[in-house]
């Protein structure tokens, strides 16, 4: 994914309100990023004014700063085999730190872009394997969580 491509996906993921997000039922309030909440019409064309690069690792060095720490999930190959098992070791990540009473949040911004993949794999020296998520935890008060679809509408049937 290119960084353009990235821009654009998270564009269209981001909900500048929550009657937006109570709509779609989906995607991540601004409020969730530290973004203001915004009529959507107002949200839509500020976006580009104020998603800027340098802005942006900003805010993510400092809440990978504010974090406790930052877990990597990594796998060995790109195929689906291998995103499955990564995908299990998140979830089983993410049961033992509710139990424990840690937040996390999911950071993937490092592994979004294949490029910044590849830069974030040099700089941690996790060789040839491919990193796929990348959480920050710690103790956190709750914080407003995104808009998510009911399972029903996002599992496809093979016919």
């Amino acid at each position: 994914m290119s960084d353009s491509a990235f821009v654009k996906e998270l564009r269209e993921w981001i909900r500048f309100n929550p009657a937006q997000a109570l709509a779609t039922g989906d995607g991540l309030l601004s409020r969730c990023s530290g973004q203001p909440i915004l009529p959507t019409r107002i949200g839509t064309r500020m976006f580009s004014r104020f998603f800027k690069k340098n802005a942006e690792n900003v805010m993510y060095t400092a809440q990978m700063r504010s974090s406790v720490g930052v877990a990597v999930f990594i796998g060995d190959r790109a195929d689906k085999d291998h995103w499955v098992r990564v995908g299990r070791s998140f979830e089983r990540f993410a049961l033992q730190a509710t139990v424990l009473g840690l937040r996390y949040a999911m950071m993937n911004q490092p592994v979004e872009v294949v490029m910044v993949r590849a830069d974030f794999a040099r700089r941690h020296a996790i060789g040839d394997a491919r990193p796929d998520l990348v959480a920050g935890f710690g103790y956190s008060p709750l914080r407003q969580m995104s808009m998510r679809r009911p399972v029903e509408s996002v599992i496809l049937s093979r016919v």
